[in-house]
């Protein structure tokens, strides 16, 4: 592949999709969702739709970062914008960071960036990064000037505070 690659891991209808690849236009960004119908809002058809330098795939994360470290593949980038946090101490096993699948997502990506408006969950996040890296990640509070996704809008909107968790490998 001749373009660096962004991932936006669970993009939802694509609007941050969008976005990084207007600010990344040397880079091919890859939306990537398990929702057709969240899918659709941009055009989607047989699991995959496209334009200039972004495309939309329906796939299961955990799918696609298997393949992607099977082929050998690099990300430049890749982005978690909020992912459903499973706030019950009971779910924890559904959350990324405690994913069997998290170490190899963490490893393909020269980039990591995951955005959520739950201080646990980036703490969590954080030292797991660490655990799987042995490098600190970067988690702080922070506030986008044109947020990226529909629920970076709605939470900043709202007054929640938001927090991103950043790892550069």
């Amino acid at each position: 592949m001749d373009m660096p690659l962004i991932i936006d891991a669970g993009c939802g209808t694509g609007e941050s999709t969008i976005r990084l690849a207007s600010k990344y236009p040397d880079c091919l960004v890859i939306g990537a969702d398990k929702s057709a119908r969240r899918l659709k809002r941009q055009g989607l058809v047989d699991n995959i739709a496209g334009k200039d330098n972004y495309l939309f795939v329906r796939t299961d994360l955990v799918d696609l970062w298997r393949q992607l470290k099977a082929v050998g593949w690099t990300i430049r980038k890749q982005l978690l914008l909020y992912p459903n946090p499973w706030p019950r101490a009971r779910h924890i096993k559904r959350r990324w960071h405690a994913h069997p699948v998290f170490a190899d997502m963490i490893s393909l990506a020269q980039e990591t960036e995951m955005r959520c408006n739950w201080p646990v969950y980036a703490d969590e996040f954080g030292r797991a990064v660490f655990l799987v890296t042995g490098q600190p990640a970067r988690t702080e509070l922070f506030s986008p000037d044109k947020p990226l996704s529909p629920f970076e809008r709605k939470y900043q909107n709202s007054g929640h505070r938001l927090y991103r968790c950043r790892i550069k490998l």
